[in-house]
């Protein structure tokens, strides 16, 4: 039996590791792909390419089917992602073009 020390303080559990932004840090595509479908509108670039690599990988994409996650709800993240990522760069050309 091994005994755990903790920091004066600190809390023995360990939450959900998160980044700076507040994302968390996802252990594989399932926990990646389940968070995406519960906040679409943070769909990043970084998402978006991580989306078509899994599209793009028929074992990827039969493991995730058997976890409950269809094909369609990808297409319709990425579809989304798509939609959102033109109306930034179009309100950031609107908002440059006023400010000239």
């Amino acid at each position: 039996e091994v005994a755990q020390e903790t920091a004066p303080g600190a809390s023995a559990e360990v939450g959900p590791l998160s980044r700076p932004d507040g994302r968390p840090v996802f252990s594989d595509e399932l926990e990646h792909v389940r968070w995406l479908l519960e906040h679409p509108g943070k769909v990043t670039e970084s998402d978006r390419r991580a989306l078509m690599i899994m599209l793009d990988s028929p074992s990827t994409l039969a493991w995730l089917e058997m976890e409950g996650v269809s094909q369609a709800a990808l297409w319709g993240l990425l579809q989304g992602a798509c939609v959102s990522v033109e109306e930034k760069e179009a309100t950031a050309e609107g908002a440059a073009a006023a400010s000239e």
